[in-house]
């Protein structure tokens, strides 16, 4: 047999054809890379050299941003008992957390895509100081109506928060590498949701209840000076008049109206009207419509919508979407509802009840930082949401096993499983929106996955504690019934919600009682919330692996957002076929 005869056994055809599409693939994109790099002026280049040198105040800087905004929304829970007798109206305080979640939520698209006209540089900090103006004016409130309308306007500022801080980490390092920073973040708001109810705490037995608000502007100080002095970022070319006619103001005010609809139903549902009631279901059905039309102007109409829908073609990216609504909705209603077992159930101290929650935060923060360095290391990224949901699956039926009787030992092995998987399975969402979208697009579609985590979030909330309190309530009265009890259940629950403090006063024998009707609520909202976490393990299975760039996503955008560009990071694109997924 001939040399040549004996190379060509080597190689097949197929696999011959494969390697020389390859190399084009290759020769392709250090042609987009070469083209990128021309449309870059040297300050733009500069920039991010700047950037990639000072990659850790500016990552302290962007974790104090993500801090602040997730820390606010759960301070504030704590806190409203005190501020309903400060202020004098009990019958308001619930739109306190209200008014908040709703401009939070819509304004998230929102900002992100007015960042693509206006620089995200230049909206963060407005973002910033939004937030830190409704901080004060909610301090400084003096009755229960200043207050709503201030929590609205600081809404406004913590939507931007924490959409921007993930679209500029997608500005200052390569897909490859951002999953590692992501991982930080996404540690960074775990602990802010943790300290938000001891924090409360504290103010509200030791200072005030101001001070849940006016912390903000002593944090606040930090990541301002630290981004302001080594964030630089280019803003797009482009007059003014010609960048305010291409927003996207009928898709906008359409989309807020199918928020309010939607966020007054779940905020007054079980409480200020029962759930069949015809107000209810007409929020929902103006929810419903108006999201209709919100659709039907994004695709038809808008010249630059807020929400691009052609995104959803991208089956990775819609799979990515129902997994983060899925899980959202699992780790929000789960953060509200774990407290009460311990304050309620075991009857702990809600300091007590804030301690046990690191078991679960710990393995966060460590399987969402360690995932993140493994997805940089070996650019794989979608296992670690199907493997984080299994976890989480695991551990909230782990979970739904808690009693009276449950050790100590068994309350933190649960909390671990699914806080590990949490940390595995949040860690990459972002990255899978970033990774199937086009680089000048990459703003909206991490604003609108975002978006939808959030909404999922907002609706577990609602759904967790009408669950909560319905099957408590219902079990309740069953038990009651067959102790031959009527007396005391009156007084428990105030709008549709548990009185913490009557069930303490209770005798020992009707406490008993109402404890067991609890674990059972208790039961039935982890299976809910297993449910929905089998739902994100389901999407999280159809995602499908693509090869991470090392380059870095560069905001080029000119008005009307044609052309995008990319800056090859300081290691090669692909070294050799080898380097290929």
């Amino acid at each position: 047999m001939t040399d040549t005869e004996s190379s060509e056994t080597l190689i097949s055809p197929r696999e011959a054809g494969g390697l020389e599409d390859a190399k084009h693939d290759i020769d392709i994109e250090q042609a987009k890379i070469e083209e990128a790099k021309a449309a870059l002026s040297a300050t733009d280049i500069a920039n991010l050299e700047h950037n990639r040198k000072h990659l850790i105040p500016i990552m302290i800087g962007l974790g104090f941003v993500i801090f602040l905004s997730a820390l606010d929304s759960t301070i504030v829970t704590t806190c409203l008992p005190v501020i309903a007798s400060d202020l004098g109206d009990l019958s308001k305080v619930a739109w306190v957390g209200t008014s908040f979640q709703l401009t939070s939520t819509a304004t998230m698209p929102i900002v992100s895509k007015l960042s693509d006209f206006f620089g995200r540089r230049n909206m963060l900090f407005a973002s910033i100081a939004i937030f830190l103006v409704g901080s004060a004016l909610c301090g400084a409130s003096v009755n229960m109506i200043m207050l709503i309308f201030f929590r609205a306007i600081q809404g406004i500022g913590a939507g931007g928060l924490m959409t921007l801080t993930f679209i500029i980490i997608s500005e200052i390092v390569s897909l490859r590498e951002r999953g590692k920073y992501q991982g930080i973040l996404s540690a960074c708001l775990a602990i802010s949701l943790l300290l938000g109810p001891a924090a409360g705490g504290l103010f509200t037995d030791d200072l005030s209840w101001r001070w849940g608000f006016y912390i903000n502007l002593v944090v606040g100080v930090i990541p301002i000076g630290l981004l302001t002095v080594y964030l630089r970022l280019p803003a797009p070319k482009g007059a003014s008049a010609e960048k305010l006619k291409r927003i996207d103001y009928l898709g906008s005010a359409v989309l807020i109206i199918a928020c309010i609809f939607f966020l007054l139903a779940l905020a007054w549902g079980g409480h200020e009207y029962s759930w069949d009631s015809g107000v209810i279901i007409g929020c929902f059905v103006g929810g419903v419509v108006f999201t209709a039309v919100f659709i039907y102007i994004e695709g038809r109409v808008a010249i630059d919508p807020i929400m691009p829908l052609h995104l959803f073609k991208n089956s990775n990216y819609s799979f990515n979407a129902i997994c983060g609504f899925a899980f959202g909705f699992v780790f929000y209603g789960f953060q509200f509802c774990f407290p009460e077992y311990f304050q309620v159930g075991r009857s702990t101290s809600a300091t007590t009840s804030g301690i046990m929650g690191f078991a679960m935060v710990i393995p966060f923060i460590l399987s969402s930082t360690i995932s993140g360095i493994l997805i940089t290391k070996y650019g794989r990224y979608v296992e670690f949401s199907k493997v984080g949901a299994c976890l989480s699956v695991v551990g909230l039926v782990l979970i739904s096993r808690w009693n009276l009787e449950t050790s100590f030992g068994e309350q933190v092995g649960s909390f671990v499983v699914f806080g590990l998987g949490a940390g595995c399975t949040m860690t990459p969402q972002s990255l899978v929106a970033q990774m199937n979208a086009e680089p000048k697009e990459i703003a909206v579609a991490t604003s609108t996955q975002n978006f939808i985590r959030t909404v999922g979030g907002v609706l577990g909330i609602a759904v967790v504690n009408t669950a909560l309190n319905t099957a408590w309530q219902a079990r309740l009265a069953e038990l009651i019934t067959q102790n031959g009890l009527t007396a005391f259940s009156g007084s428990l629950f105030i709008n549709g919600n548990f009185n913490l403090f009557a069930i303490n006063m209770l005798p020992a024998d009707q406490k008993a009682i109402v404890i067991s009707a609890f674990f059972y609520g208790f039961q039935i909202c982890m299976w809910v919330a297993a449910g929905m976490t089998a739902v994100a393990e389901f999407s999280a299975m159809f995602l499908t692996h693509v090869p991470l760039r090392t380059t870095v996503g560069v905001h080029k955008t000119e008005v009307g957002g044609k052309k995008g560009a990319e800056l090859e990071a300081t290691e090669p694109v692909l070294k050799d076929v080898t380097a290929l997924d």
